[in-house]
């Protein structure tokens, strides 16, 4: 069994005192993406204070 992997990444925005992740665009896009077989394995806080974005991990059988 063989599997293909992508990422994508979510850029926070900031909010008053805290940075804020726009929520429903994240859960639009891990369900077009489950739709078509992929299944998160990993995600994490990433980047800068300056720009700090969440990074997700998939994987798909080939």
């Amino acid at each position: 069994m063989s599997f293909e992997y992508k990422t994508l990444s979510f850029d926070k925005k900031a909010g008053f005192f805290r940075q804020q992740l726009d929520s429903e665009l994240l859960q639009q896009q891990l369900n077009k993406y489950g739709q078509s077989g992929w299944e998160v394995v990993s995600s994490t806080n990433t980047g800068s204070q300056m720009r700090p974005f969440l990074l997700v991990i998939l994987k798909r059988e080939k």
